[in-house]
């Protein structure tokens, strides 16, 4: 059986930000920043499922996308203090960010019996990443992704589960560009050098049903191996 998928997406966004404080004859205004970002994502899926064996069924497939984002930024702030705003110019007030992802991937699902199943998967993902920024022109990633899920039913109300996981988290261009922070008066530079967040996780769960569907009662425990945590701080 064959899958197929195609999704198209475009968001432009517009920001007008002020700042003022008030005098005792005026109100004077501290700094404006005005920005336009455009933002494009399309994705290409295509699977194809078949039986594999007694109990067992095979997926196999591959995704395609690209994804842009161009953000056209321009700030003015009162620099000398005469109560009238000056342009300031922004690093990479005109920036440019674009990324082309593949990813082939396999799922196995097997039910061994009536109260043991094992859902296993193996994607790999490669990325090729673009700025027009001066200080990170850009790079290519490469991550596996294993998965492995296994339940087992001790009993009809209770199931016993063992998780196994490698997760990528998907970059926020936004986060690579210039942006003008209100709250502290400024211009947070961006950082197109970031990488993807990845986390390894371990989990063991036990999950009991109440009877006649009055609810669940579930308990884990896990263990997250995170590398590259995004975050903002100050430099």
């Amino acid at each position: 059986e064959f899958a197929a998928t195609l999704i198209a997406n475009r968001i432009k966004t517009r920001r007008l930000d002020f700042r003022s404080r008030q005098e005792p004859a005026r109100l004077v205004e501290m700094s404006r920043s005005f920005s336009e970002a455009n933002q494009s994502e399309d994705i290409g899926r295509l699977s194809y499922s078949m039986p594999f064996g007694r109990g067992m069924t095979l997926e196999i497939g591959g995704e395609g996308a690209r994804t842009t984002l161009r953000q056209q930024m321009q700030s003015f702030f009162d620099t000398n203090g005469d109560g009238v705003l000056e342009e300031l110019v922004v690093p990479i007030g005109d920036a440019r960010v674009k990324e082309l992802r593949g990813e082939g991937f396999i799922n196995h699902k097997w039910t061994l019996n009536s109260r043991l199943s094992l859902n296993s998967s193996l994607n790999v993902e490669y990325s090729k990443l673009t700025t027009n920024s001066a200080f990170n022109r850009g790079r290519t990633l490469t991550y596996p992704k294993p998965r492995l899920d296994a339940r087992y039913k001790m009993s009809k109300a209770g199931q016993l589960r063992l998780l196994i996981e490698r997760t990528v988290s998907q970059l926020d261009f936004l986060n690579f560009v210039p942006s003008y922070n209100v709250l502290d008066d400024r211009i947070d530079a961006g950082n197109p050098g970031l990488l993807p967040e990845r986390i390894w996780t371990l989990e063991l769960g036990y999950e009991h049903r109440l009877a006649a569907d009055a609810g669940v009662i579930e308990g884990r425990l896990f263990y997250n191996d995170i590398t590259d945590p995004i975050d903002r701080y100050p430099l």
